[in-house]
């Protein structure tokens, strides 16, 4: 292989990533709060979490997303912890 082969694979490696943040905002924009599964089920279930969840990390980090923790009592007393994620103040115009 030569270096196109490099660049072209470089292309498209961010062209996916582009894709992916896009599919995220997106399915946030029609969801506002999602749980992390859900997020899964909106940008599709055939990509797997090993690909997307560093992307999702990272528009946390820079503020496009956000990251909330709930705590809660469920029916039966039990404590749970619930994760919602939402648009950041960067991506509401």
């Amino acid at each position: 292989m030569g270096p196109e082969a490099d660049d072209d694979t470089l292309m498209s490696l961010r062209e996916a990533r582009r894709i992916l943040r896009a599919k995220i905002i997106h399915t946030l924009t029609i969801w506002p709060k999602l749980s992390p599964s859900m997020l899964q089920v909106g940008i599709g279930t055939s990509i797997s979490p090993n690909i997307w969840k560093p992307i999702l990390e990272q528009m946390i980090a820079t503020g496009e997303l956000n990251r909330e923790e709930r705590h809660a009592k469920s029916h039966i007393g039990r404590d749970q912890v619930y994760t919602i994620l939402s648009l950041g103040d960067i991506n509401h115009n």
